[in-house]
């Protein structure tokens, strides 16, 4: 009888947990699917996570990756910069290319508005490669917009025109 009800306890806790982790994916998921349009929303969304510590790896990876995006979208300034790294690592572990390059481009631009360009030059041409190799065209767009910027103002101008153009083209 203690062997069953130790049991059912334990059984009660995973289903708990399993449902935690259900309604933190709906929220994430619904914070995403909100992020262009409506980011300071997305952002609500996120910050009404309230305990980050029971997500398993590619729950915490995606939660940290949108709350970066939502942050940097709202002009928020990011207290923690290396929030991403971990984004990063699970993606290229996992092989997610998509979420990488996404990853990649938000730790880059984080980076550039932190004035540090040339290492911002380092995510974002990584992960530029990753986008043209998945044929991701909203992620070109958006980093051949920001490699012209950053680019730009680190004076690498012939890149910087390479970029432009490619943005022109795309």
């Amino acid at each position: 009888m203690r062997t069953f009800t130790m049991l059912l306890i334990a059984s009660t806790m995973l289903w708990g947990c399993n449902i935690k982790q259900n309604d933190t994916m709906i929220l994430l998921s619904q914070a995403d699917s909100i992020m262009e349009l409506k980011p300071d929303s997305a952002l609500m969304i996120l910050q009404s996570v309230k305990d980050t510590t029971g997500l398993d790896e590619n729950s915490r990876a995606y939660y940290l990756l949108l709350l970066t995006q939502a942050e940097y979208k709202c002009d928020t300034v990011q207290t923690v910069d290396t929030l991403l790294d971990y984004s990063i690592a699970h993606y290229r572990k996992v092989d997610d290319e998509s979420l990488l390059a996404r990853s990649l481009y938000y730790r880059g631009m984080t980076q550039f508005y932190r004035g540090k360009p040339d290492v911002a030059l380092t995510y974002l041409m990584e992960g530029v490669d990753i986008a043209e190799k998945i044929g991701d065209m909203l992620q070109l767009s958006k980093y051949y917009e920001s490699l012209f910027q950053v680019n730009y103002e680190a004076k690498y101008f012939e890149k910087s025109i390479e970029f432009a153009r490619k943005f022109l083209d795309n």
